[in-house]
């Protein structure tokens, strides 16, 4: 998955009740990974991971320690077409192979 950290517009920061006022947007989804088999598309922003307020590409990173490796964590993210409600997809992060 290829991410950049997006600056939210304040009517959806206040919309959604979110507690940071950043976020992670998704700018690709390869296709079998652990993102693309948990429903997570391209223009998709991610504002919590398992619990955890997601305010950049770093803190996801962080958030992705070994301790949620090959167990099931909770993404939650924002969909223009979903509406006024977060979406809550459930993801098992693999271990990703050196490059």
């Amino acid at each position: 998955m290829a991410a950049s950290t997006t600056v939210l517009d304040r009517r959806i920061v206040l919309g959604f009740e979110l507690p940071q006022s950043k976020a992670v947007r998704v700018l690709s989804v390869e296709p079998g990974s652990p993102v693309d088999q948990a429903g997570v598309h391209e223009g998709d922003i991610i504002v919590g991971f398992d619990g955890i307020a997601i305010d950049s590409v770093d803190r996801l990173h962080q958030a992705l320690d070994a301790t949620r490796v090959h167990r099931d964590c909770v993404l939650k993210i924002l969909r223009g077409s979903a509406g006024n409600q977060p979406l809550y997809l459930n993801v098992r992060p693999i271990e990703q192979a050196a490059r």
